[in-house]
């Protein structure tokens, strides 16, 4: 089904045959494309369980654990904002086709 589906978006059989799988579900042909799956990624159910277990902890009501979720991920987006503002993915000339 993988193979089938990739040639008929116009990868050569052969580049197709050598496909993997990155993370869950997308697929990357090695050497192939410059995909950078999942780089950067914010956690949401990460956000919340933190959120959950310190506002349970200092006892506090659900407006107080919703601002604590938006704290997080407000915090998670400034750190990998950061942390990839001089990632530097060069354009389509080094993808093979």
């Amino acid at each position: 089904m993988v193979v089938p589906g990739l040639t008929a978006h116009g990868y050569k059989l052969e580049d197709a045959r050598d496909y993997g799988i990155a993370a869950c579900w997308e697929f990357l042909i090695p050497g192939r494309g410059m995909d950078v799956v999942n780089i950067g990624a914010v956690s949401f159910p990460a956000a919340v369980d933190q959120a959950i277990r310190a506002g349970l902890r200092h006892g506090e009501d659900v407006g107080g654990i919703h601002r604590r979720v938006e704290q997080d991920i407000d915090q998670q987006v400034k750190r990998l904002a950061s942390a990839y503002e001089n990632l530097l993915l060069p354009r389509h000339l080094f993808i093979q086709f």
